[in-house]
């Protein structure tokens, strides 16, 4: 009852079909424009060689986490330039810290202009979850990003989001700009 495809043309395109199968992420699963690196780096590189370039822009900034000894670390780089499968970057933006990675690492886009990614959220280590996010790029800074939807626990919202209800009573709903039910 498993069906799986690949194709090589320049890019890779995978389809897969499965029945009666349960697939696990722990934590948080985003959705966006990923690659992951095809070459080790370390703490002082600036340039990334990776699987697949495409889709990726100058100005974009990445997400990369890593599981160290003493949890995780989150780091963000903004891309200066792409040729083919090498990214040119700017490490360690905001308050993250540059690491070494290795082969395979991944590399997730927070989105370009008007753009973005959506975020599932089930950690058990977060309070204000399970929840499911969409998350536009507002501008070119490492947190230049708006929350546009949140459908799940609505507690990790601030009160003026929730139009003066305390988050800590808004349980579980829709928040949003727009809404259009029927």
């Amino acid at each position: 009852a498993e069906f799986q495809h690949a194709k090589i043309r320049g890019t890779l395109s995978t389809t897969v079909f499965e029945k009666q199968t349960i697939n696990a992420v722990g934590g948080q699963l985003w959705i966006a424009n990923a690659t992951t690196l095809s070459q080790s780096v370390d703490d002082t590189s600036e340039t990334f060689l990776v699987a697949s370039g495409s889709g990726f822009e100058a100005g974009e900034i990445l997400l990369i986490k890593k599981e160290t000894q003493t949890g995780f670390n989150s780091e963000y780089v903004k891309i200066h330039s792409v040729t083919n499968n090498t990214l040119i970057v700017t490490r360690s933006l905001g308050s993250t810290t540059a690491e070494d990675y290795t082969e395979g690492q991944v590399l997730v886009s927070t989105g370009k202009q008007d753009t973005g990614y959506v975020l599932i959220n089930a950690n058990p280590d977060d309070t204000s979850t399970p929840y499911i996010d969409i998350v536009e790029r507002t501008g070119s800074g490492v947190l230049d990003t708006e929350l546009k939807v949140r459908l799940g626990d609505l507690s990790g919202l601030t009160e003026q989001q929730l139009f003066g209800t305390d988050p800590n009573n808004a349980g579980f709903g829709l928040y949003s700009e727009n809404a259009f039910l029927q």
